[in-house]
């Protein structure tokens, strides 16, 4: 996956800040329809793994959200956070960029997580 760079010291114009918020929609909208998707997915296995205590749903339910974490991590990990204030070493950035979207992919696991659990009827 390419890397992705985040600049907070990029200087545009206004019209060069409405392009790049047009691009990043452009992009995220369809990934996060499909990541919405695989939580309805994730929802039925949950559903029927509870309510009918079968095991090979529970293992393919196991083996998705782990999936589904690591593909959030990889996502997030392509991040590179740029211009952060009194962080100069390139090694640092990478380190704060690395936590940065360590955090990010965790969040947004357990948000999609839990719609999956809700729309189960788990919770």
């Amino acid at each position: 996956m390419d890397k992705i760079r985040i600049d907070f010291t990029s200087k545009r114009t206004e019209a060069g800040w409405q392009k790049v918020l047009d691009d990043f929609w452009y992009k995220v909208t369809p990934k996060w329809f499909e990541l919405l998707t695989w939580v309805l997915i994730l929802e039925a296995f949950t559903y029927i793994s509870e309510n009918y205590n079968l095991l090979l749903p529970k293992i393919v339910t196991a083996f998705s959200y782990t999936a589904l974490f690591f593909y959030l991590q990889s996502i997030f990990y392509s991040i590179e956070f740029e211009g952060l204030p009194k962080i100069k070493s390139s090694f640092r950035k990478r380190a704060v960029s690395l936590v940065i979207s360590g955090l990010l992919s965790y969040v947004l696991w357990l948000v999609l997580r839990e719609l999956a659990f809700e729309l189960s009827g788990k919770i």
